[in-house]
């Protein structure tokens, strides 16, 4: 049975790894310089913008800090308080085939750590005036035709006010 599980673990790895691995990464172009293009871009700010800009990219750090922090958090109680042994015993009492605890183990974890990290990863915040969700409004934008095809392509196009 370890050596089933081994192989299982080995193919897990693998499937998740390799197509990673095989993405193909795009050559390297001479006529897009990213610098000038990113300077170009950060010259059109106001200073507000920059500094808007930056504490939004700065604030992401700080998403990622808390996100660790809860999920240590979500794996204590899960671990620390016997939860997930409970919830082992239960799946064992359901059945004794092995493969069928590990399914009823693996629901009750997606179920509890589902609920668990629900409020990290929802909103309650409504829409604030001048916000994308107001604004938006659809108008035609003209897509460049492929050679041989005249057509019109309507876009949602979002414009701030």
């Amino acid at each position: 049975m370890r050596k089933v599980s081994s192989w299982l673990l080995v193919f897990g790895f693998v499937w998740l790894v390799v197509p990673v691995a095989m993405v193909a990464q795009p050559a390297p172009s001479d006529s897009f310089d990213v610098e000038a293009a990113t300077n170009a871009y950060l010259a059109q700010l106001t200073p507000e913008e920059k500094v808007s800009s930056d504490a939004y990219f700065e604030g992401g750090y700080w998403l990622q800090l808390w996100g660790i922090l809860y999920a240590l958090g979500v794996a204590w109680l899960l671990l620390g308080t016997g939860l997930s042994a409970r919830m082992r015993d239960l799946a064992e009492r359901l059945t004794k085939r092995s493969p069928l605890q590990t399914v009823f183990y693996s629901v009750q974890y997606i179920v509890t750590a589902t609920i668990l990290f629900l409020p990290l990863t929802s909103t309650a915040e409504p829409p604030t005036k001048g916000s994308i969700v107001e604004t938006t409004r659809t108008e035609p934008v003209e897509a460049q035709p492929a050679e041989g095809h005249g057509r019109r392509l309507h876009l949602p196009l979002v414009i701030r006010e």
